[in-house]
């Protein structure tokens, strides 16, 4: 088990379509894709993204089983992933994961709201 502590050791890029392949084990079935790989030393760990399936730009993330992030490494990453979203200029919906008894809250914080079931963050 890996564990991430502060940002040591943590960075940052751009997401690419071998890191999406390398970390689902498949290729991506949406149109579009923009977001940010997560490295712990070299080992790709997380990732965070927008992708677009041709009606709605929707956010996604995922982490590798076994990998331990203390709250604060998941701040820090949110807020360089966040500036992926400001940058894209039209209105962004996510879904809070229901085994994270927080992801709704959390999704509130990042300046989404609850609209019909589903989170909506609007185009700056």
């Amino acid at each position: 088990m890996k564990q991430m502590t502060g940002d040591g050791g943590v960075s940052y890029r751009p997401l690419s379509f071998e890191n999406y392949k390398n970390f689902y084990g498949g290729a991506p079935v949406f149109v579009t894709i923009k977001g940010m790989s997560f490295f712990l030393g070299d080992d790709l760990v997380a990732i965070a993204g927008v992708r677009y399936d041709g009606n709605f730009f929707t956010v996604f993330s995922d982490i590798k089983d076994g990998i331990i992030v203390p709250d604060i490494t998941i701040w820090r990453a949110t807020r360089v992933f966040m500036k992926t979203i400001d940058n894209m200029k039209c209105d962004v919906y996510a879904t809070p994961d229901i085994n994270m008894p927080n992801a709704a809250r959390f999704l509130k914080r990042l300046g989404f709201r609850h609209v019909d079931g589903i989170y909506k963050r609007s185009c700056l």
